[in-house]
């Protein structure tokens, strides 16, 4: 439900028309129900409101008649909501906020709201109620009643969020999504000149690009008074201005201020045709906005085309552009002008910056990283009606290990999968660095979805590592929301040296739901010993910051585990072993993770010659439990029976030439499984070695397995009570 309209080439249009589009690539059936104004987008369903003809207002900001059109609005709503059917409802900006709770209730379909700002702000901006402070106070409770009554908001920066979990509404129910860009359209120009020739632009001179609305609060008249300054002393410049609705007022100013042949208005242009090959034509693009809440989408399209912009220092444009960006003190008219000369006087630096904003832009918003992760956001709000039939019950899983079954008549209900096998550490007691280097690499997103579009529904959840350090795929947000949309739970294990503020926000973000931090000794000299290449005190620093975060920002998930491997490192003996495990527990006390956990080592199969565990007493030989209820996906796609297999020895084949339900029951898994029931010594190497085999059981399983399954399917991971 879109209060807009739509589709008018401009701001939160184009967060909706970008949303809608890709949600339909994922394979949705999404109905956009909107204003009577706006132009048709194809491939789009949208269904407009009544007409009204006496209100032909397009451009943004409030208006008395607006509140006609809203109830208009909700009459075309509440008849697509009653013919389609829909599961979910997905309102857009405050008056969708007011509406929907209404139509949610009537429908008893789930409500999401989609926020780029503040209403109040948004006011304030644009001077539509002067001073009045009791219209304002009423315009803020109305906002805050619109809020609380959605199952989830969407925002589209952290701003907005810090500002929303000052309200009521539980800190759990927002989530950031920032707008994305299609990469595809909008790009550099292979031949710059021949689309300045195309277009009519100037080829001698250096062109700065704006493309926007033309309004105060964008701050048009102060890129305006910086153009005047910037031409005077340099009057080969050239200024292309793209956007509406005030382009006479600001043509007159740039007369006025001696632009007339620096400057050129193309008034309102067409966002697919005409904003990309504009765009490719600059050298340096600008926003002069001076909100400190709105969203600042056109950043997006700048970096796309692989313009670094001079924008204001708010958190907004941080957020956006990051340590890239090219910051001017806060309506500091002369500092934003000196900023655009610095960067027009240095061709190379704005290159570099150009290439690398262009990177940003297509690792971190992308189309599809957005899709996925408003798929999992839908996913957890329509998680009571999702039905989980095709998971396969513990019972069942039981039941065929316990009879032996060759081929188990179900879908595997975990998945390892490994983003990479590259690793920033060189720990002494890890196989990884006997891996050579041509057999490393980064599992491709195809293969990826391919697993997870199988798994999807089937499998319970997947384990997002396996061999290397996962935090080094530039894709690992994407990975965990791709999945969450597809109903998996996701876990993570990482040894946290690479977890600085960055990675810690994206798997904040991200609906991970469970993350465990790999910590090998309780002392700095055991710690660096066997954590070969980490800082133990950095280490320590970067969990207690994910820790503190978590807790600011509201966040029930991930739960959080400590999990610390106790090698025999030949150094201090049992009592001074407890008086470190004690001194460093203290540690904790002010960020405490969910559950501190010690474990022993394994011998990976036998890969591991010595771990260094200490000798315990076995019940004896039990078949490996790995192979009836999972498996395991490398970097490339080959797939094994077993997490316990560091050399992939025993490969069932490959995902990307055979699906996981035929590798899950094909010859290979069959003859492993008839192993299984024999003795020891006819096992297929690297089981016949693997110590995992040789563990405490109750009635033929695993204690350790029995364990698990409580904790994960009864009990559930619980935050203990702490004061």
């Amino acid at each position: 439900m879109a209060p807009t309209p739509f589709f008018s080439d401009r701001g939160c249009h184009v967060r909706i028309y970008e949303q809608a589009r890709v949600l339909t690539q994922m394979g949705q059936q999404v109905f956009i129900c909107t204003y009577h104004l706006g132009k048709d987008v194809p491939g789009l369903d949208i269904y407009r409101s009544r007409n009204v003809p006496w209100y032909k207002k397009i451009t943004a900001g409030p208006s008395l008649g607006k509140i006609y059109l809203d109830l208009l609005l909700a009459r075309k709503s509440w008849q697509v909501i009653k013919n389609q059917k829909p599961e979910l409802l997905h309102a857009f900006l405050h008056e969708g906020g007011l509406l929907g709770p209404w139509l949610k209730r009537w429908a008893k379909v789930p409500l999401v709201l989609d926020l780029q700002g503040s209403l109040t702000d948004e006011i304030k901006a644009h001077k539509f109620l002067g001073q009045n402070r009791l219209a304002l106070k009423i315009f803020q409770l109305l906002e805050n009643w619109a809020v609380r009554g959605a199952d989830a908001v969407l925002t589209s920066s952290r701003v907005i969020s810090d500002l929303l979990a000052k309200t009521e509404l539980p800190p759990e129910k927002i989530f950031i999504i920032s707008d994305g860009v299609d990469t595809n359209i909008f790009r550099p120009a292979a031949d710059k000149a021949a689309v300045r020739k195309k277009l009519g632009l100037p080829l001698d001179k250096k062109i700065i690009v704006y493309l926007g609305l033309l309004t105060d609060y964008q701050g048009v008249d102060i890129l305006l008074r910086a153009a005047a300054k910037l031409c005077q002393a340099e009057p080969s410049l050239f200024f292309l201005i793209m956007g509406y609705p005030d382009v006479d007022k600001y043509q007159k100013m740039a007369l006025d201020l001696g632009l007339s042949s620096n400057v050129r208005f193309t008034g309102r242009v067409d966002y697919f045709k005409e904003s990309p090959e504009y765009l490719a034509a600059g050298d340096l693009a600008v926003s002069a906005k001076i909100s400190l809440s709105e969203a600042n989408g056109k950043l997006l399209n700048y970096m796309a085309a692989g313009l670094p912009p001079v924008v204001f220092n708010t958190p907004v444009n941080r957020e956006i552009l990051g340590d890239d960006g090219t910051y001017a003190e806060l309506g500091n008219e002369r500092d934003f002008t000196d900023k655009i000369k610095q960067l027009l006087d240095n061709d190379e630096a704005r290159r570099q910056l150009g290439q690398k904003l262009r990177r940003r832009a297509e690792e971190h918003f992308s189309l599809e990283a957005i899709g996925g992760k408003i798929m999992a956001v839908y996913q957890q709000v329509l998680s009571k009606k999702m039905s989980s039939k095709k998971i396969t019950p513990f019972w069942r899983i039981f039941y065929s290990y316990r009879r032996r079954h060759l081929t188990p008549p179900y879908f595997p209900s975990r998945l390892w999968i490994e983003p990479t096998n590259h690793c920033n550490l060189a720990c002494p007691v890890c196989l990884n660095k006997q891996l050579p280097v041509e057999q490393k690499g980064f599992m491709e997103m195809s293969t990826y979805r391919r697993i997870i579009d199988e798994a999807g529904g089937r499998a319970r959840d997947i384990y997002l590592h396996h061999r290397g350090e996962s935090l080094l795929h530039p894709e690992l947000g994407e990975m965990i929301a791709y999945a969450k949309a597809k109903g998996l739970a996701v876990r993570l294990h990482t040894n946290a040296t690479l977890l600085d503020e960055a990675h810690a926000r994206i798997l904040l973000d991200s609906g991970l739901d469970f993350i465990s931090f790999s910590f090998d000794g309780y002392d700095r000299q055991t710690y660096e010993k066997i954590k070969a290449g980490a800082k133990y005190d950095q280490v320590l620093a970067n969990i207690f910051n994910f820790l503190k975060m978590k807790k600011q920002l509201g966040r029930e998930k991930p739960f959080t585990n400590l999990t610390v491997i106790e090698f025999e490192t030949g150094g201090a003996d049992a009592r001074t072993k407890k008086i470190n495990q004690k001194e460093f527990l203290t540690k904790f006390q002010e960020w405490t993770p969910d559950s501190i956990r010690t474990r022993r080592p394994h011998n990976w199969g036998g890969a591991l010659e010595s771990t260094g565990r200490p000798k315990v007493r076995t019940n004896g030989f039990m078949s490996c439990t790995f192979l009836w209820y999972s498996l395991t996906v490398l970097w490339e796609g080959t797939v094994l029976p077993c997490p316990q297999d560091f050399f992939g020895r025993l490969s069932l084949g490959n995902v990307n030439q055979t699906s996981l339900t035929e590798l899950w029951n094909g010859p290979l898994a069959k003859i492993l499984r008839q192993s299984m029931s024999g003795r020891p010594s006819e096992l297929l190497e690297p089981c016949r070695h693997c110590d995992r085999l040789f563990r405490r059981q109750i009635l033929g399983v695993p204690v350790e397995e029995i364990k698990n399954y409580l904790r994960d399917n009864i009990f559930g991971y619980k935050s203990p009570k702490r004061k």
